[in-house]
């Protein structure tokens, strides 16, 4: 099994960063079953200085292009195969919804985890479609060999901040947007459900996402002010609290 694994478990679940699990040394982050009241796990908080050198590997991902310089096609079909990867563990992922945030498995699995995955392959549906255009230059007296178009670009590191009650779909949302237009993305899950997104980056990187392009950041509003305040996040889409929310 996988450090993160499919099913929920009582073993301390790392951080997600560079493509793999490390230790954070932040204050570890409970998550209790809302249907038992049980803590199920517990998982690895950063502190602000690994806040920042997270921020910093995720621009150094953006910067030396390994993602953003693969064909599109060959994105394209890592964000299918992203999706295929979801829809083959709609069981082991519904069940693991429903024990971190009390959805019914019914739900998780024909709903949540179905639509996650179409997340994905709607986007990679739209990456070949990401294209600058050409202009006419109707400017008197302009030389003929005058040349203008437009260039769209990746915006840099995406932080996304999510909620606690689709902690899959959610995250899909924004994740797979920005793998779309190239960017590397820090995802920062609510406090209640982290394991789901923890998860979901495994799954990711199975799909041929290569390392350091999505890392996970689980923790409280303090991580989330961390990141949105970090000079080296270009964009934020925060679906959270108000103290995240006004940083």
């Amino acid at each position: 099994m996988d450090r993160i694994g499919t099913a929920m478990t009582s073993a301390l679940q790392d951080l997600w960063v560079e493509g793999s699990p490390h230790p954070g040394h932040g204050v570890p982050l409970p998550v209790i079953s809302p249907s038992t009241g049980a803590v199920i796990a517990e998982v690895s908080t950063p502190t602000p200085e690994e806040v920042d050198g997270a921020c910093a590997l995720a621009l150094a991902a953006h910067q030396d292009r390994r993602w953003r310089r693969l064909p599109p096609l060959e994105r394209q079909r890592i964000l299918m195969q992203a999706g295929a990867l979801i829809r083959a563990e709609d069981r082991t992922l519904a069940q693991g919804i429903a024990e971190e945030m009390g959805m019914p498995v019914g739900a998780a699995r024909f709903i949540e985890v179905p639509f996650a995955a179409a997340t994905f392959e709607y986007y990679a549906g739209l990456i070949p479609q990401i294209h600058g255009d050409t202009l006419p230059m109707d400017i008197p007296g302009a030389p003929p060999a005058y040349l203008a178009y437009t260039l769209r670009q990746p915006v840099g590191v995406c932080g996304l901040i999510t909620p606690w009650n689709f902690p899959l779909l959610l995250p899909s949302w924004k994740i797979a947007a920005a793998l779309a237009a190239g960017c590397a993305v820090i995802l920062k899950p609510a406090p209640e459900s982290p394991l789901t997104a923890l998860r979901l980056a495994v799954l990711l990187q199975k799909a041929g996402v290569p390392d350091g392009v999505v890392t996970v950041l689980p923790g409280d509003d303090r991580v989330g002010v961390a990141l949105v305040q970090h000079p080296s996040v270009a964009k934020i889409a925060v679906t959270g609290d108000i103290a995240t929310g006004q940083a």
